[in-house]
């Protein structure tokens, strides 16, 4: 929610300070630059109000399970680097966007916060090609194939959250493009929906000899997945990810395994209450685990 804070302008642009769970950084004014929940076409950089739940639950699933190293090659305004830092205690971070304004306000947001963070205005598969990190987060507009592999090869026995947006395409000839299959989904189905998008990226892991193992999963209908992946290296485990693909007539490959790991489920949902969150933002968290199960 927005605050009484100061406000800052960045290339002719309002910034406002904004708080989300235990944070509180500059976002795009929401009164001006979002529209139910979701950023306008006009917003200097994309902040989606709508995705608080969804950037709280990579916090608790950070806070159950450690990492040191973080990027986020998508950051926008580094909301998900910053929330890492200060309520799930990561040690060291890169935030990273092509866009030039997105990486002032991110700059603009760490240093406010002391945060040991590095910001970079460079494409995301550069940025994932020159570090390594324990944790990689992937919230791209549109598809996150084209960037997967890069995610999955800079990760050392680590993590790989993605958020894929364009779930339509599931239904149209450019799922052969945009997720690797054979041809469109042929009817309205969101656990299929979720098993085309995890199947396509248990492949690209693969390919690179890393196995994989989601640990959560959480769905809007018609607006975005977001899967949190375990990643393992070596021969082994790529071919025992391949193992779990299931054949789908007309659709191909898709995930014929467990979405989510329902002891690291269980241990968020007991970590909510040591969160300090607002009792609704805390119920609405819990409420998108609990669909999981």
């Amino acid at each position: 929610m927005r605050t009484d804070g100061g406000v800052k302008r960045v290339a002719g642009a309002e910034f406002v300070l904004y708080k989300e769970g235990g944070s509180e950084f500059y976002v795009p004014d929401p009164e001006r630059y979002s529209q139910d929940g979701l950023p306008t076409r006009d917003a200097p950089v994309a902040f989606a109000p709508n995705a608080a739940v969804n950037r709280s639950v990579l916090v608790l699933f950070h806070r159950v399970r450690p990492v040191r190293r973080f990027g986020d090659v998508f950051c926008g305004v580094g909301a998900r680097a910053i929330r890492l830092h200060i309520e799930a205690e990561v040690e060291w971070s890169v935030l990273s966007d092509v866009n030039p304004i997105a990486c002032q306000i991110a700059m603009i947001n760490v240093r406010r916060l002391g945060l040991p963070s590095e910001v970079r205005c460079m494409d995301a598969v550069a940025a994932l090609s020159t570090f390594d990190f324990d944790a990689v987060d992937l919230d791209v507009f549109g598809t996150p194939i084209p960037f997967a592999q890069a995610a999955f090869r800079c990760v050392r026995d680590g993590y790989v959250h993605v958020t894929a947006t364009d779930l339509e395409s599931l239904y149209t000839p450019a799922a052969r493009r945009k997720y690797l299959l054979e041809g469109p989904l042929p009817r309205r189905d969101t656990d299929l929906e979720v098993r085309a998008v995890v199947g396509a990226l248990a492949r690209l892991a693969a390919s690179v000899d890393i196995g994989i193992e989601p640990m959560y999963c959480l769905v809007e209908p018609g607006v975005r997945i977001r899967v949190g992946l375990e990643c393992r290296r070596g021969r082994s485990r790529a071919n025992e990810t391949l193992d779990m693909l299931d054949y789908v007539d007309g659709v191909g490959p898709v995930w014929g395994g467990d979405l989510h790991d329902e002891d690291v489920v269980e241990e968020m949902l007991e970590e909510l209450d040591c969160t300090g969150w607002s009792e609704k933002h805390a119920r609405d968290v819990r409420k998108s685990l609990e669909v999981t199960f």
